[in-house]
């Protein structure tokens, strides 16, 4: 196991990262090196990027803050603390991690964001490209498990003591774990002058803040469906194109409740939905 705790609920660790990739105490950025790297090789992309504007953005929740929880312990107890951590806080910026070692110069923007980080980032990057800031945007996120977020989720009451089961009647919660995941976004143009065929196309994006509560969703759903109707309108679709939704489904009562309903309101009671997470 990464680290003891008396907690039971079963997680997912990463056991092996590769020994290029592996960065000593920034955990998180190891993981995200790993996925870039995994990205450069499905989109064709050189190491030499110096010919184009790439840009970084990339979410995360426990990067650069919540690592150490020795930092804080020793500062608390004794009102000093070794530098290193802070350091390794520095170093350990996601976005501006990959961008040092990848050697790119475009914007590099770490989004913390709880569960819509990568999400967000993603969308932030797209914002990007229509907007001419980059030719090339290396978008995604990456976490990795630690005792903060796991005592954290834990004492909502959400993580479940068994496997994740989304939108089932007798759900428990969620359970955590560590990884990353990055998409290559690039403009038609940039992909054109690669002689590079897109695999898929970034239509759309949405985002919406119902600020209702710290941690749960506003029941009738307005939030989400703000969201998911802007994203429809970037993309000029409407909601008879959908014919699937990856959901967030976090397995918990009020989360998949309100979601649920949300897309049946919007697409139709017919509509097929899944949540990686199961």
């Amino acid at each position: 196991s990464l680290f003891p705790t008396l907690l039971t609920y079963p997680v997912f660790e990463v056991k092996n990262i590769p020994g290029k990739w592996q960065r000593e105490g920034m955990c998180t950025l190891s993981l995200a090196l790993c996925a870039v790297e995994e990205a450069f090789h499905d989109a064709g992309l050189q190491d030499d990027l110096s010919g184009l504007r790439v840009g970084v953005c990339l979410g995360t929740t426990v990067a650069s803050q919540l690592n150490d929880i020795e930092f804080y312990s020793t500062y608390r107890g004794t009102g000093t603390a070794a530098m290193d951590s802070v350091d390794r806080f520095l170093k350990g910026n996601l976005a501006e991690g990959v961008a040092r070692t990848m050697k790119v110069r475009g914007p590099a923007v770490t989004v913390v964001n709880a569960c819509s980080s990568g999400a967000d980032a993603i969308g932030v990057a797209l914002s990007w490209l229509k907007n001419g800031v980059c030719d090339i945007a290396i978008a995604g996120g990456a976490d990795e498990l630690n005792l903060v977020p796991l005592c954290g989720f834990g004492s909502l009451g959400i993580v479940s003591d068994s496997l994740c089961s989304p939108f089932d009647r007798d759900r428990k919660g969620l359970n955590l774990g560590e990884g990353a995941g990055v998409l290559i976004l690039e403009t038609k143009a940039a992909s054109r002058k690669r002689g590079i065929e897109p695999l898929l196309y970034l239509s759309g994006y949405g985002l919406a803040a119902d600020a209702y509560h710290l941690t749960a969703p506003r029941p009738d759903g307005t939030g989400l469906e703000a969201a998911l109707r802007r994203a429809l309108a970037e993309a000029n679709i409407s909601p008879q194109d959908i014919c699937f939704v990856n959901a967030h489904g976090t397995a918990t009562r009020d989360n998949d409740k309100v979601e649920g309903t949300v897309l049946a309101r919007i697409f139709g009671p017919g509509i097929k939905f899944f949540s990686t997470k199961g």
